[in-house]
């Protein structure tokens, strides 16, 4: 049997194995040392009838809230969006992945300006 390799992120990592929990998918998590300051976790997966059946099922649930990307990257190196896709295409997507990256877009931060540095209007001389 093989492993399927799913990269998480900052963003992704807790509601991703919340799904993978709330769907009873078994997993082994880990950590890749990337440098001295940052550890990429990442699960592995055993690639079997069941993982097929609900991985697609993670994935479109995980995909239903705004700024979530799925890239599933197949045995030949292409890197797939999941966004989109139905269940029968994530199902066969997921049954020939080589691993999967799910992530969350960080939310843009609004820039407040204070009082001090507000823009104010340009004087012409009349």
């Amino acid at each position: 049997m093989r492993l399927l390799k799913i990269h998480l992120r900052k963003n992704s990592c807790r509601p991703f194995l919340t799904l993978l929990n709330k769907h009873s998918l078994h997993y082994l998590l880990g950590e890749q040392k990337v440098s001295m300051r940052m550890d990429a976790p990442f699960v592995n997966i055993l690639q079997s009838a069941e993982t097929w059946d609900k991985l697609p099922t993670v994935i479109i649930e995980f995909l239903d809230r705004p700024n979530r990307k799925v890239l599933i990257t197949a045995k030949d190196g292409r890197r797939i969006n999941a966004g989109g896709l139905a269940y029968k295409e994530l199902e066969w997507l997921v049954a020939s992945a080589k691993g999967i990256e799910p992530f969350e877009a960080a939310l843009d931060q609004t820039q407040f300006w204070s009082p001090e540095n507000t823009p104010r209007p340009m004087r012409t001389s009349n």
